[in-house]
């Protein structure tokens, strides 16, 4: 199994322009709402796109994982932009965006074999969330939105603790896996103290909250790329 030292030698000097628009995301911190704002918000993710597309394996024809990872952080970046005027009423827009992002992670993870078991302790965890939130949710759209994304946001979380256990060894889980499992985990972190503060209460330091563990998230997804490609081309 490939060490986490070996992965931060080979793979760290890609991440540079990812760890370093995020610092200048985090320094300048600008207000919602400017075309600046996006930019700065936005550019991490693309690099992070970049870094994937760099490695070369998107482009082969059976580098499946990396390809819809790749899909699912330029809809991300699509989702960020629209979230920027979220109080202008793209809240919506960015939802779909992300949306659309989650099902490109869920084909990347795949969705076998079914691990019912787990599935049940998501949707336990789901069906918590929702008591929670959609009694504060303004309108019944909105609400059938959030419902559907954060279903969405539950089964990608699922299926890439499903991917990790099928692989397992003697070894233990592989690296790839590892950490398309902590960025699932940090992607409910954020999503969940995104809705929790838009809805419910509005939460201490939730903008630095939301944004650590989003980017924290979207970084774990895209080192999961790493030798993604095994179980899918295993299974064709």
């Amino acid at each position: 199994m490939v060490s986490a030292l070996t992965v931060v030698k080979s793979e760290g000097p890609g991440l540079v322009p990812f760890f370093k628009t995020t610092c200048i995301y985090f320094v300048l911190w600008l207000p919602s709402g400017s075309w600046a704002s996006a930019v700065v918000k936005v550019l991490p993710i693309l690099c992070l796109s970049a870094f994937v597309a760099a490695r070369g394996t998107a482009y082969r024809p059976s580098a499946k994982y990396s390809r819809r990872v790749l899909a699912g952080l330029v809809f991300s970046a699509a989702g960020d932009a629209f979230l920027v005027w979220q109080d202008d009423g793209f809240f919506e827009h960015g939802l779909v965006m992300f949306a659309i992002a989650h099902v490109f992670y869920i084909a990347a993870f795949g969705l076998t074999p079914p691990a019912l078991r787990i599935a049940v302790i998501g949707l336990f965890f789901f069906l918590i969330g929702m008591v929670v939130i959609l009694p504060s949710i303004p309108s019944s759209e909105l609400a059938i939105a959030v419902a559907i994304y954060s279903l969405l946001l539950v089964l990608m979380a699922w299926r890439a603790i499903v991917l990790a256990i099928l692989e397992a060894g003697p070894t233990g889980i592989p690296w790839p896996r590892l950490c398309a499992v902590m960025g699932a985990i940090l992607f409910l972190l954020s999503d969940l103290s995104l809705a929790v503060n838009r809805f419910v209460v509005m939460l201490p330091h939730s903008r630095a909250l939301i944004m650590i563990s989003y980017y924290g998230a979207q970084l774990c997804i895209a080192l999961s790329a790493r030798g993604g490609e095994r179980r899918l081309i295993k299974e064709q």
